[in-house]
């Protein structure tokens, strides 16, 4: 009888060793990759050209960015930014934005400032 409980014990304690990893080991997917139809998409960051037209804005900040890529950023796609002095912003196109347009982003009034854009790309 003492052989029966001590091997239903540590069936039972298998099975919740088991049970636990399996809740609490991480999930194995790429983060940066989603799967669809069976095949993975890896999403990069592409860096696009940042300008800022004039020295001090008053008002509003406006960095134009424009799309260095080969590609048209379709309507909807979201674009970051971010200036010298800590302000930031996202456009999300009203439409598409061919290679070599441009697109006006709008942030908080600022001394000079220095910009950077970026986008993130699908890659097959």
């Amino acid at each position: 009888m003492k052989i029966k409980a001590m091997l239903l014990a540590t069936v039972l304690m298998l099975g919740s060793m088991i049970t636990v990893a399996a809740l609490v080991l991480p999930n194995t997917t790429d983060a940066a990759s989603v799967m669809n139809n069976n095949s993975k998409i890896r999403v990069r960051t592409v860096a696009l050209k940042c300008v800022n037209t004039g020295s001090q804005q008053d008002v509003a900040k406006t960095p134009w960015i424009t799309n260095t890529t080969h590609q048209t950023l379709p309507k909807g796609h979201k674009i970051n930014w971010n200036s010298s002095d800590g302000d930031k912003g996202v456009i999300e196109l009203d439409s598409a934005l061919k290679p070599g347009d441009s697109v006006k982003g709008l942030g908080n009034p600022g001394q000079s400032y220095t910009c950077t854009a970026s986008t993130p790309m699908s890659i097959f």
